[in-house]
């Protein structure tokens, strides 16, 4: 274990561009009694951290810092190695590779060498014969599928539409409908769309073109990932009591789904992703019985973190950026 008392990590004091990204030499922490310390072997750049570094939407700066953010070390998701435990931990021991997320609850922090995390929290054990780097990409998008997945009830049969396929949670949301035994057309820029059909997606559209408009396909559940499409599109492909899940959504198609399922038209499933424990260890399932796997666009060093999160921001990427921490 490291003995130093300082790490390095990045750090972030301004909302703004990537260029606010700073390396820096932060304290070590040290694990409370119901604790355990991970040394950080990866992390990954996700939508939730770019929209952090940018203050965006503007509304979430009352939970996140009014005028900076909050939280100095951003990062939300990471995989890494136990390097000691606290005097009350049961759950793991020195030496465990580890996987999870550490993000509001747990103050962010994965962009460093080192985090404590209480032995309750949303992590454990990682998949077998699986890299850091692979699962380091694998919560974020997991997590959020699998709430929404839920949400949804989806059920052998289903035909299911999702908007925006190729990213972290699309990517997932697809490898779990096919799990479910669903029908499944994905969307994705046309370089993505054979990514869709190596992961099992039965049609794959590409959504720059007219595809979403001029299919006449209806939808038992719709999942948008992209926050693009009118709702009012999307109706038109909703069965009759169908759902529309809104992943990322801005404030307009928000509100139009809102009047939608108010007025009973539709079914709406939105808002934040609950992560858990037992959903881990769901993914972990998933992961180790060959239903998902991850997708990583390209792995970059803590050193590159502030081109990771332009590369993030622009979409341009198939699945994750991960984060190379540690050796």
């Amino acid at each position: 274990m490291k003995t130093d008392t300082m790490m390095k990590a990045v750090v972030c004091r301004a909302y703004g561009g990537p260029e606010v990204l700073q390396l820096a030499q932060m304290p070590m922490p040290q694990p409370a009694p119901n604790e355990v310390l991970v040394q950080i072997k990866a992390t990954a750049v996700t939508a939730a951290d770019w929209r952090l570094r940018a203050g965006q939407p503007a509304a979430a700066r009352l939970f996140f810092g009014l005028t900076k953010p909050k939280y100095a070390i951003p990062g939300g998701v990471f995989a890494g190695t136990v390097v000691a435990a606290g005097t009350s931990v049961t759950r793991y021991k020195t030496g465990d590779k580890v996987y999870g997320s550490c993000a509001l609850q747990y103050g962010f922090g994965a962009y460093a060498e080192y985090k404590t995390l209480p032995e309750d929290g949303v992590f454990c054990h990682m998949p077998a014969d699986m890299s850091f780097t692979d699962a380091a990409t694998l919560p974020f998008g997991g997590l959020t599928a699998l709430h929404f997945v839920h949400e949804a009830q989806l059920k052998a049969g289903n035909k299911v539409l999702i908007s925006g396929a190729s990213g972290a949670v699309g990517n997932m949301l697809l490898q779990m409908a096919k799990y479910h035994g669903a029908h499944v057309t994905a969307t994705a820029s046309a370089k993505n769309l054979p990514l869709l059909q190596r992961l099992g997606a039965d049609a794959a559209m590409d959504y720059a073109g007219k595809g979403l408009e001029g299919n006449r396909e209806q939808y038992d559940v719709i999942f948008d990932t992209a926050g693009k499409a009118p709702v009012s599109l999307y109706k038109k492909m909703l069965k009759p009591g169908g759902r529309l899940v809104l992943v990322a959504a801005d404030m307009t198609q928000m509100m139009g789904a809102m009047l939608l399922a108010l007025t009973g038209k539709i079914k709406l499933s939105a808002g934040l992703a609950r992560e858990t424990y037992d959903h881990m260890r769901e993914l972990t399932r998933l992961a180790n019985e060959g239903y998902v796997r991850a997708v990583v666009d390209q792995i970059m060093p803590l050193e590159e973190i502030a081109e990771a999160h332009r590369l993030t921001q622009s979409g341009q990427k198939s699945g994750s950026i991960a984060i190379a921490v540690t050796k």
